[in-house]
């Protein structure tokens, strides 16, 4: 059976997450941002990669957080992560979304590992945001105690999912429950996808 492919793509995103597994149980994470649309809008001749625009996280202007200085590195919110128990992996997340993409990854690690929700759960799970100046945005879908115990800490910001803007960041993963591995894509974007290839000999 073919998978449902979406009519149209959103090409405003610009920050891919990809998260895999082989038949050994060897993850990996990794995130990729063109940072701006189309990046540099420049193709690599020799690999084919499409280059970014990374240049544009620095400020031009002297004195400031960003400042072009000797040296520097670039701003980046990028945090593909693996985790591991007994010396094994058992779980890789990541996301896309720019400032969005730590909470995220931190929601599902805190879901799947520490709250014990299965992959699937922690996916479907209201999400939160916690920005800049200690204010909270929240899925309006979230339960009402779960909101009424984030107010005792935070100022809130209900905000309704939504493929754009998008108020959270768009998390994917791959954990392990007693069956084997289960990834999953961003359950609220329609263009995230999660594909399964078997190894009829594994």
């Amino acid at each position: 059976v073919k998978p449902a492919v979406p009519a149209d793509f959103d090409t405003k995103g610009s920050t891919t997450q990809i998260n895999a597994v082989d038949a050994q149980g060897r993850f990996v994470s990794i995130t990729f941002t063109l940072f701006n649309r189309f990046g540099a809008c420049a193709l690599s001749p020799r690999t084919g990669i499409i280059l970014n625009n990374g240049m544009a996280w620095f400020d031009a202007r002297a004195g400031r957080t960003t400042s072009m200085l000797p040296n520097a590195y670039a701003h980046s919110n990028m945090c593909p992560a693996i985790i591991t128990k007994d010396d094994a992996p058992v779980m890789a997340v990541g996301a896309s979304g720019a400032n969005m993409i730590v909470p995220a990854v931190a929601q599902f690690i805190a879901l799947h590992l520490c709250a014990n929700l299965d992959v699937e759960e922690a996916a479907h799970r209201p999400r939160l945001h916690l920005g800049p100046e200690g204010k909270m945005s929240v899925d309006a879908d979230m339960m009402p105690a779960e909101i009424a115990a984030l107010e005792r800490h935070w100022r809130l910001t209900p905000a309704q999912t939504t493929v754009m803007p998008r108020p959270f960041g768009s998390p994917s993963m791959i954990g392990k429950d007693a069956n084997g591995f289960v990834g999953i894509p961003d359950t609220s974007y329609p263009a995230a996808y999660a594909a399964a290839y078997l190894n009829g000999s594994s």
